[in-house]
């Protein structure tokens, strides 16, 4: 955007459009534009101006800090009062719970602990491999899969955990999958 048309330092009226931007998510720019009485082309230009671009970013950025942490506050507010509301009844009732509520209860207890969840095998999780390659290695590792082709020649790889000799298709016809057989 050109310089001239730049705002260059925010004032109390920029800022007041991020206010009213916090206060109505759910409203549209022309709205906006209404509400402050200027037409949506001022408003687009100060909106898209560095200054408050730049402004907006770090209000919206508090702006998300301060509800996630209100939020958080809340729900860890709402888990304490509901167990303890929880405890209440089973201490009160607790010859009058059948056997079925009071296991549901006691797994929904430990399950939020954490006791209880499925473990994968051999207490291993899940392993993500990424492997990043430059161009100039992809280059040269097609090139050798184009050489091993054109010779035609037999390698040994590992398929489900079996060592399995594999033969490159033949260039006759239509591609089928390499064939794959034991190796010996």
């Amino acid at each position: 955007m050109a310089e001239s048309i730049q705002i260059q330092k925010v004032s109390w009226w920029h800022e007041a459009i991020v206010d009213w931007e916090l206060a109505n998510p759910e409203k549209t720019m022309n709205e906006c534009a209404a509400h402050f009485t200027v037409t949506p082309t001022w408003l687009s230009i100060v909106r898209n101006s560095d200054a408050f671009i730049s402004y907006r970013a770090a209000r919206m950025g508090e702006h998300h800090d301060n509800v996630s942490r209100t939020t958080i506050e809340r729900v860890g507010r709402l888990a304490d009062l509901s167990a303890e509301i929880l405890e209440q009844r089973l201490v009160a009732q607790r010859d009058t719970i059948s056997n079925e509520t009071l296991l549901d209860t006691a797994k929904m207890a430990l399950k939020a602990m954490g006791f209880g969840q499925p473990r994968a095998p051999n207490g291993m999780g899940v392993t993500n491999n990424i492997l990043v390659i430059g161009r100039e290695d992809l280059h040269q590792a097609r090139t050798r899969m184009r050489a091993f082709h054109a010779q035609g020649s037999t390698a040994q790889v590992i398929d489900g955990g079996s060592l399995v000799s594999v033969q490159p298709a033949s260039d006759s016809g239509p591609r089928e999958p390499a064939a794959l057989t034991p190796a010996a």
